[in-house]
């Protein structure tokens, strides 16, 4: 602890060396840097006794008691050159009371000793001004004995500063100046003596007569009272001193001259400021009894009308959350905010070779090498695929969950606060976390039955993993990629046509993406993934030309074989998705201008089902489009494509002249696989996943539940329960007040009560 009080010290030594400052360190050297580095030394003991329990000490006349001498002084002892040893126990001590029998005559009297005028701590400063100006006398105790002067801070205070009767503090103070036995000699101590009354009168803070010299410790010792400290270092005798220069110790004279004050001065102010309270203490008793009434003490209000309010708020939370529902379909809508991020962090989330460059020296050191070293290269690239195939899987489920994460965050948060604020929770709330949390929970509850989490994860799978899988897990230029292209080949066809529509089209499209039916279209994306051939540019026009005739192609069959397709169900045909199935259809290759009897009958047997006329138009659309989709997936095999099977073939054999020789080449093939998907999956796979249309119209619906559930909650409303929870928390200055004022009124039907009492004694 000594290195913490080095600073201080030094710190201290030069504010004696600039003179702006020497007063203040003339003023508190010795006392206050002394304190402070005590303090320091001790601060290990300090922090020990911090927070203890109140310690008694029991004090013995004739022996004392050397444990609390220690507490109030500190000292435990001496070093050669007389200097004391102190303990830091004094400043772990926030008050000292002090309880006696033999008081006598002062058994009334309540002495403070206030901290002092020259305190550094304007808290020390405050305390002793209002203990002064409480105070009925003041006794200023000063060191005659060697400093007989009084300094500015005491002047100040003691001149400009008056009590609580107006009295000026100067009128009721008494100096006593004490140590005048350690002035040297008898001369010195009358010149100290009379200096000390000179400058009492000069500067107007006591009358002469109430400024006395004398010596405390000359007093005890004629008690034949002595500290510790003095028995262990030898008694000094200042009563012997003064006696040898004909000196009272000056307690018996201030003694006296309190006592005058009181019988005198004092007396006559405290009467007729006790006169003054009484008589205003019953005029206003007076006043505080015509101002409450019986009813005005009886009423009481128990907020039942701010319930009614925020129950009545449910309509506006419901057009609320219209809007909010609104705003965010054609925002992401429009923005398609999903599918640019992951446009944007492709070639994050699809790294080249050399990123994981790593992995590759991990894959190389674990493989067995053969004596050609043919099969090693085969084995690392196998491996190599294995790996990287699993981190992009993990890439891409991860960028997908991060960022629906965000906004479905972001669109529960805006739902919560507009539903605070339109209940009434005040800006910054000290209960906007509880209400918040409070919220989502009631959202949650809402959503319990139909309500669900948007994730990408399955979508992904459907759309992207055939592929990730046939360009990354299967070596190109092996059987493998060509097998896996054969088994997948529906989502691939799928996908074929979306990378086959006009450069650009199908970005920013969202929902609205036009595809078309060309199947030299689909050779050619087949072409970039078993062979690394280039695409060659689209023929917009043809395309468009093309959709064009596959709606009207479909619009016509259903317009001519209405009565027998649709013969007795309640809808209109003109409302039907006719291009949502021309393109299902027309990307399994199929003739779509006679729907195939197989797919009729099924779609027969859905629409007369006996349950049929209570679906909704969208049930009835889901049901009727699940059900071409499911006989696509059947029927969709190679034989929709004629030859098909023999070009897949022949890229194949064209790949296989370009297998991998060296590492090199293992890693180009590797980087021309990752551009290739990275094309693919911006091109293709993220139109067809359409994450921003399944993101919207789960949200929505969730919404739509919330939004529900709030306005037609019924007799079992998890709203209204809500309410009841929280209209306190919601409504908080307003119960607050309503809390204030019952209980004000509670308090003062008991103090009209005691006001009445008292009135009664006094009169």
């Amino acid at each position: 602890m000594q290195a913490n009080a080095t600073r201080p010290r030094l710190l201290w030594e030069a504010v004696s060396e600039d003179p702006e400052k020497r007063g203040l360190y003339e003023r508190h050297n010795g006392k206050t840097d002394e304190d402070i580095l005590t303090i320091l030394r001790g601060s290990r003991t300090i922090s020990e006794i911090l927070g203890s329990p109140v310690k008694n000490f029991l004090w013995d006349n004739e022996q004392g008691n050397s444990e609390f001498q220690l507490y109030i002084t500190g000292i435990t002892g001496y070093n050669s050159d007389g200097s004391a040893i102190r303990s830091a126990h004094p400043y772990a001590v926030k008050k000292v009371v002090i309880r006696s029998r033999e008081l006598g005559n002062m058994s009334n009297i309540v002495l403070y000793d206030v901290p002092g005028f020259d305190s550094t701590t304007e808290l020390h400063r405050r305390q002793t001004e209002l203990m002064l100006r409480e105070a009925d006398a003041i006794i200023l105790v000063t060191n005659v004995g060697d400093r007989p002067n009084i300094n500015s801070p005491q002047l100040d205070m003691l001149r400009k500063v008056r009590d609580q009767d107006g009295i000026r503090l100067r009128d009721k103070t008494f100096i006593f100046g004490n140590k005048i036995d350690m002035a040297g000699n008898a001369a010195r101590a009358r010149d100290n003596e009379a200096a000390l009354r000179n400058e009492a009168e000069r500067y107007q803070i006591a009358l002469g007569s109430r400024v006395i010299s004398g010596s405390a410790k000359a007093y005890l010792e004629s008690l034949n009272l002595f500290s510790q400290d003095e028995l262990r270092r030898g008694k000094v005798n200042a009563k012997t001193r003064l006696d040898e220069w004909e000196m009272p110790d000056g307690v018996q004279e201030l003694h006296t001259q309190i006592a005058d004050y009181y019988d005198n001065d004092r007396f006559e102010v405290l009467k007729k400021r006790a006169e003054n309270t009484i008589s205003e203490t019953i005029e206003l008793l007076r006043e505080l009894l015509a101002k409450y009434s019986p009813e005005v003490l009886n009423s009481f209000d128990t907020g039942g009308k701010y319930l009614l309010i925020l129950k009545g708020k449910a309509a506006e939370f419901y057009r609320a959350a219209n809007d909010i529902s609104s705003n965010y379909r054609e925002q992401i809508g429009t923005q398609r905010p999903f599918s640019t991020q992951i446009m944007k962090g492709i070639e994050d989330i699809f790294p080249m070779s050399d990123s994981f460059a790593e992995v590759v020296n991990d894959v190389k050191r674990s493989v067995v090498t053969d004596i050609d070293g043919v099969v090693q290269l085969t084995s690392i690239n196998s491996e190599l695929r294995k790996k990287i195939h699993q981190s992009f899987m993990e890439n891409l489920v991860r960028e997908a969950a991060e960022i629906v994460s965000n906004k479905q965050h972001e669109i529960r948060l805006e739902l919560i606060r507009k539903f605070l604020s339109i209940m009434g929770m005040k800006e910054g709330s000290d209960y906007e976390s509880e209400l918040t949390q409070s919220a989502s929970e009631l959202f949650d509850e809402l959503l319990i039955r139909n309500g669900e989490e948007c994730r990408f994860n399955i979508l992904i799978e459907r759309f992207a993993s055939g592929l990730i899988e046939t360009l990354i897990l299967m070596p190109f230029a092996e059987y493998d990629r060509l097998d896996k292209v054969r088994k997948t080949l529906p989502e691939l066809f799928s996908l074929a046509m979306y990378y086959s529509m006009p450069e650009g089209e199908c970005e920013g499209k969202g929902e609205d993406v036009e595809v078309s039916d060309s199947p030299q279209e689909r050779l050619k994306f087949f072409a970039r993934i078993l062979a690394h051939e280039t695409s060659e540019s689209k023929d917009p026009k043809a395309a468009e030309a093309n959709t064009l005739t596959v709606n009207s192609a479909m619009i016509e069959f259903f317009n001519s074989n209405s009565d027998a397709l649709l013969k007795g169900a309640a809808f209109n045909i003109s409302a039907l998705p006719f291009k949502d199935w021309a393109l299902r259809i027309s990307k399994a290759g199929l003739s779509f201008v006679s729907i195939p009897k197989d797919l009729a009958r099924q779609l027969e047997g859905k629409i007369y089902n006996s349950g049929w006329p209570r679906l909704s138009k969208d049930e009835r659309e889901a049901a009727i489009t699940d059900t071409i989709t499911e006989y696509l997936r059947a029927r969709h095999d190679e034989q929709k494509i004629p030859a098909l099977g023999e070009f897949l073939e022949s890229l194949h054999v064209k790949a296989s002249s370009l297998k991998a020789k060296t590492e090199s080449d293992m890693l180009r093939i590797l980087d021309e696989d990752i551009a290739i998907l990275r094309d693919l999956m911006v091109n293709a796979v993220i139109s067809a996943i359409g994450l921003e249309r399944a993101f919207i119209s789960i949200i929505v619906k969730n919404i739509n539940f919330i939004r529900n559930g709030i306005m037609y909650g019924g007799e079992e409303s998890k709203f209204d329960n809500w309410i009841n929870q929280n209209v306190r928390k919601v409504m908080d200055s307003e119960f607050a007040a309503i809390d204030r004022y019952n209980m004000d009124s509670q308090a003062r039907k008991s103090i009209v009560a005691s006001i009445q009492q008292v009135l009664n004694n006094m009169e």
